[in-house]
């Protein structure tokens, strides 16, 4: 799902970059927001899921969700200063560059979902999830 979802994001924000830029589309492109926010909160809803499925051992979950939430939030801390300084060189030229720039990172998290799926298959890590609890000791309640 992460890497469909990434790839739908991803055709969205290249066909913003396409889009004649009149009055005429504000709808279309409103339409186009509203479905890239279910699709981004859709997959942003399921990411901690790529855990469980690469069979992160349960006594270092929380240390690999940490590191999932650094690294997933680590644009935060800089696209926003990127991004402004794009649009203050280029004006409203930047929008394409920014839309290309976001519709690449959706593409580059749909192949790291790609290869989170080869590695599962690859190594087997097909043991349901009450499996790995029972072999780590976690009595359920």
């Amino acid at each position: 799902m992460i890497t469909v979802g990434s790839v739908l994001a991803a055709v969205v924000l290249l066909g913003f970059v396409f889009l004649p830029q009149k009055p005429a589309i504000a709808v279309l492109a409103a339409v186009l927001v509203i479905f890239l926010g279910f699709v981004a909160n859709g997959v942003f809803g399921i990411v901690s899921g790529q855990l469980t499925e690469g069979k992160v051992p349960l006594e270092v979950f929380g240390t690999a969700s940490g590191l999932l939430s650094v690294v997933g939030f680590l644009p935060d801390t800089f696209s926003s200063t990127w991004f402004g300084k794009l649009m203050d060189q280029k004006g409203n030229a930047a929008y394409d560059d920014i839309f290309i720039i976001l519709a690449i990172s959706a593409l580059i998290a749909g192949a790291i979902a790609v290869v989170l799926l080869w590695y599962v298959k690859k190594h087997k890590a097909d043991e349901p999830l009450d499996e790995a609890v029972a072999d780590a000791g976690i009595v359920e309640a």
